[in-house]
């Protein structure tokens, strides 16, 4: 599977599987990762779509779009058996380059989809910001706990500070934060950047690229938690919704 092939590419340098979450509504089956505790480097989300639960039409799209891009290790030219003689940059470069070829045509298809399956419409949304932009990082976190900043105490403080200063926040069911201390994880995240795609029928559009999450943790029993809540993914995905 496509989350098969990507997690070799961290568990090679030592990264560790963690919990499978499921998100309810996206169709999404995902994994978090633990770096190497001789590191400082962050967590890792991994998550991949479940096709065969999209509608039809949209299963129709992935398929002739993707086709067998994983049927082989896509990214064997990288060496991960000598991960010391790894390229970082050649490892970049391979998550940002769109590993198929994705029409205007197909995206728009996949968005109007949302109007005719309405309880698919975030899965929906995802499939079609996937297609576009494939393997390239669709967010990252900040620790609040780790931050710093003088006056910024809690999640509800870096909110407030972010919308002073015009960044629009994501919204999910009217609440911009999700979770709460009880369930040890508050996050919120802004609203995907815009940015410029080109796509295979020669079409250039404007399209929601990635965002920025917050998170604030908190002390349970057994100490502070480390992982993530399936129901605060689903609002905190729809931050790359595609806007009118």
């Amino acid at each position: 599977s496509g989350k098969d092939v990507l997690e070799r590419l961290f568990t090679t340098f030592g990264y560790k599987r963690e919990d499978n979450i499921k998100i309810p509504g996206l169709y999404l089956d995902c994994h978090w990762y633990e770096p190497p505790q001789s590191t400082n480097w962050p967590k890792l989300f991994i998550s991949e779509q479940q096709v065969q639960e999209l509608p039809n039409e949209a299963k129709e799209i992935v398929y002739s779009t993707i086709g067998n891009y994983y049927a082989e290790d896509p990214f064997f030219e990288l060496g991960l058996d000598k991960p010391e003689s790894v390229d970082p940059l050649a490892l970049c470069l391979a998550l940002e380059e769109r590993p198929w070829r994705t029409s205007y045509r197909d995206y728009q298809a996949l968005l109007a989809l949302t109007d005719k399956y309405k309880p698919a419409s975030g899965a929906l949304q995802y499939t079609a910001w996937t297609l576009v932009h494939g393997h390239r990082w669709n967010h990252f976190t900040i620790l609040l706990n780790t931050l710093g900043v003088s006056g910024l105490d809690t999640l509800e403080d870096l909110n407030a500070f972010l919308k002073e200063n015009g960044f629009p926040l994501n919204k999910w069911g009217e609440r911009e934060l999700q979770g709460s201390t009880e369930r040890l994880l508050k996050q919120s995240s802004t609203k995907a950047n815009l940015v410029e795609a080109t796509f295979s029928d020669g079409v250039d559009a404007t399209v929601p690229g990635s965002f920025v999450e917050f998170i604030e943790r908190f002390q349970g029993d057994s100490g502070p938690f480390r992982g993530f809540l399936a129901d605060n993914a689903r609002g905190i995905f729809a931050s790359t919704n595609a806007r009118d």
